[in-house]
């Protein structure tokens, strides 16, 4: 998958015809972050803070290291910068995080121009309740809910890919393979599990002209999740079905790896002859969840071990996780391990966790050079990039509308679909 505003090109095409370089006073743009403290005992949340402070240097002085679009005329004459001061980071983990900040910044009649970082998909919407009031984006740079595209939150907007990506990538994967003809499949309830299942499903009637995979063989599980055999949308009662029909092509679609619930799929496909031979399982899992998770249920289980030799996991991938592996170079990586001791100490600044913690980090000067990114920090650094760029091409608009005698001061724009965001304006007290 590549990250990098890619994706920004129609819009940039658009708005580079106007090369509007009359003055104007500076606009700050506050941004509200939401980052994931949780995940790699707060590993995570400190690279995503720390690519996302590298994301407003980056954008405050106009540096195309990574962002090419940066040089247009356009962004250097945008009066636009995010104040490091009004760019707050805060563990999305916390109870009420969201609505504490936004709702309490509300009462102050005074509201940022994006809120970036919302990792997984229940904050992302939490989140946009808010700033569908406020007429501003949200962007989401790991939500994979496909209802997030649409009129339902018409201010999300994503620096990744949602769910339906995967599942054409899935089914691309299986027939690679000569997998054609037969898909059985487990899902668990839930919005990611039947999301997921229903987009893989979709992009395997689609394929081959729509004669793809004639035959399906799907199971829904449920609690009592380990269950008995003959106990409808039980674990063992699943792959018993899939067993009696014989098909060996099997996706499990999974809302997280923890209280075993990748032991007990393990434990049955043993139970019913289901590990190894001819079987290929492909693993469908939220990119919240770590892939150290499935080697650690790997490392505790044999049977895990069976099933999850030659199987596939599906996620979405930086491009910084994949391209120094085809011996390719990736702009952000290097950009990275560029990165001095002064930037290592105002991101140890922005730390939202408190000491003594135990997930709070206090990085070393050599941060930049002994840590690798971790999963999400380049869909990080879009996110705020597409706020702060969102936000030029909104300024640039109504310029534009004032020299044509036809402004009238610009309504909040939200994003501008897919990937590629506009930041909007704060809504009215």
């Amino acid at each position: 998958m590549k990250a990098y505003l890619n994706t920004f090109a129609l819009s940039f095409a658009l708005l580079s015809l106007f090369h509007v370089s009359l003055a104007e006073e500076d606009f700050q743009c506050s941004i509200k972050s939401f980052v994931p403290f949780d995940m790699g005992s707060g590993r995570y949340g400190y690279s995503h803070m720390a690519a996302a402070l590298l994301a407003v240097d980056d954008f405050n002085t106009r540096n195309s290291a990574i962002v090419p679009e940066l040089e247009d005329q356009m962004y250097k004459n945008c009066s636009v910068y995010i104040p490091e001061s009004d760019f707050e980071v805060y563990d999305v983990s916390l109870p009420n995080i969201i609505p504490k900040v936004l709702i309490g910044k509300k009462s102050t009649c005074s509201s940022p121009c994006a809120i970036v970082g919302p990792y997984g998909s229940a904050p992302a919407i939490e989140s946009s309740i808010i700033a569908n009031a406020w007429d501003i984006p949200v962007i989401t740079h790991g939500a994979e809910d496909p209802n997030l595209s649409g009129k339902r939150h018409p201010t999300v907007f994503r620096s990744c890919v949602n769910v339906h990506v995967m599942g054409e990538v899935i089914i691309q994967f299986l027939r690679s393979k000569g997998r054609t003809d037969f898909l059985g499949g487990i899902f668990r309830s839930g919005d990611y599990g039947i999301d997921s299942m229903e987009t893989i499903l979709n992009a395997a009637k689609e394929s081959n002209g729509g004669l793809g995979f004639p035959h399906t063989n799907i199971q829904k599980i449920s609690p009592p999740l380990p269950g008995d055999p003959n106990v409808v949308n039980s674990i063992p009662y699943a792959m018993k079905q899939l067993k009696i029909s014989s098909y060996r092509t099997i996706f499990l679609s999974l809302d997280g790896i923890n209280r075993g619930l990748l032991s007990w799929i393990a434990d049955a496909a043993e139970e019913y002859q289901m590990n190894g031979g001819d079987y290929v399982y492909v693993i469908v899992i939220p990119n919240q969840v770590e892939l150290q998770d499935i080697l650690s249920a790997a490392e505790s289980n044999i049977n895990v071990t069976k099933l999850t030799k030659g199987a596939a996991v599906i996620r979405v991938l930086d491009g910084f996780m994949y391209k120094p592996i085809f011996g390719t170079k990736d702009l952000f990586l290097e950009h990275w391990m560029g990165q001095n001791a002064s930037l290592v100490k105002r991101i140890n600044a922005k730390n939202p966790i408190s000491k003594g913690d135990a997930t709070y980090i206090n990085a070393s000067n050599e941060y930049f050079q002994t840590e690798m990114p971790l999963q999400g920090s380049g869909f990080m650094y879009d996110a705020v990039m597409m706020a702060g760029m969102g936000k030029c091409q909104e300024k640039a608009r109504e310029k534009i509308q004032d020299q044509n005698g036809q402004g009238q001061g610009g309504q909040g724009q939200g994003g501008q679909g897919g990937q590629g965001g506009q930041g909007g304006q704060g809504g009215p007290c």
